[in-house]
């Protein structure tokens, strides 16, 4: 057999209803506003972080592997 807790908030007949109680602590709450605050500003930090050179490394170049394939690895062109 289970044990059920059951809290009843009586009020007068012309009176609104009792104010529910909140989903989550206090505490709970500033905890998990502090964790998005800080994901959202590590997310500010990696939009302005505009360093795109490792797109100019060789593991980065999606023809690699037809280049290595076809022999053209170490073929470099420079412009005319």
């Amino acid at each position: 057999m289970e044990k059920t807790k059951i809290i009843v908030k009586l009020s007068a007949d012309k009176e609104h209803a009792p104010p529910r109680e909140a989903p989550i602590d206090a505490k709970t709450q500033n905890e998990m506003m502090a964790y998005w605050y800080r994901k959202q500003e590590e997310h500010k930090k990696l939009v302005e972080d505009d360093d795109v050179s490792y797109a100019n490394s060789e593991w980065a170049d999606g023809h690699s592997l037809k280049n290595q394939l076809q022999g053209m690895g170490g073929v470099k062109f420079r412009p005319v």
